[in-house]
């Protein structure tokens, strides 16, 4: 899709297993994909999916094919793959600014920033891992209201940050904007420049609120999707034949 969703490490870990489980058939393995979703299948799909993110992206942080492969909430960093166990639901609101976008370029204009510029653009790097370490923290927060507050807070600096860095995109900006009206807060996803946002969706949030924000996005000409984080990653399904 283009848009900021791992769509690309999507379709990768797709391919990577079909493929994986087209060897298995060639070499005749009775424990294969098919019956046996094993560590080493798992980080094998994973590890191929990678390589194909290298191609589309030149150079991948591993977590969007990681993610896709293993599912669930997890924590990447120095490419440590670490499970976050989370108690809560999280419900969010995708928007598509339908504005198409280049990963691979903003990636390298990021890099270029960094380059040129690394007393600035360093510290707000330190500043986003800060926000992802307090996301991890907020989990043991005991009182939900407390932690949705929470959340909402580290979307709203997180966002902010990122626009710092030039990642950002009017559109996206439109977006947030529209959404702080009724009271949600939202945040570019993947690369940025176009493609979603995304916004948290408190269980205590009125469904009423909910469809005015989604009215006010698509009269703007968005496209609003509603999901949760933190479920199951690829699956293998035979199907049969009649």
């Amino acid at each position: 899709i283009g848009a900021g969703l791992g769509s690309s490490a999507a379709l990768s870990v797709c391919l990577a297993s079909g493929l994986t489980g087209v060897l298995h058939q060639i070499q005749g393995n009775n424990s294969n994909i098919f019956n046996s979703k094993s560590t080493t299948v798992n980080r094998t799909v994973c590890k191929y999916a990678f390589l194909s993110e290298k191609i589309l992206h030149g150079n991948p942080s591993g977590i969007d094919n990681s993610i896709s492969t293993y599912g669930g909430i997890r924590s990447f960093k120095k490419g440590d793959l670490t499970p976050v166990d989370s108690k809560r639901k999280l419900r969010i609101l995708l928007v598509n600014t339908n504005t198409f976008r280049n990963t691979k370029d903003l990636v390298l204009r990021v890099k270029e920033k960094r380059i040129t510029y690394p007393e600035i653009i360093e510290p707000v790097l330190e500043a986003i891992d800060g926000i992802s370490s307090r996301f991890l923290s907020a989990g043991s927060l005991e009182d939900d209201a407390e932690y949705y507050k929470t959340v909402q807070d580290l979307i709203e600096y997180n966002q902010s940050l990122l626009s710092s860095i030039g990642v950002s995109h009017p559109t996206l900006d439109d977006v947030c904007l529209t959404l702080r009206k009724v009271g949600l807060t939202g945040k570019l996803t993947g690369a940025g420049g176009g493609g979603f946002a995304l916004a948290l969706v408190p269980p205590s949030l009125p469904e009423k609120t909910l469809v005015q924000a989604i009215d006010l996005l698509e009269a703007k000409g968005y496209t609003c999707y509603q999901t949760d984080i933190g479920v199951h990653g690829y699956t293998i399904e035979m199907s049969k034949a009649w």
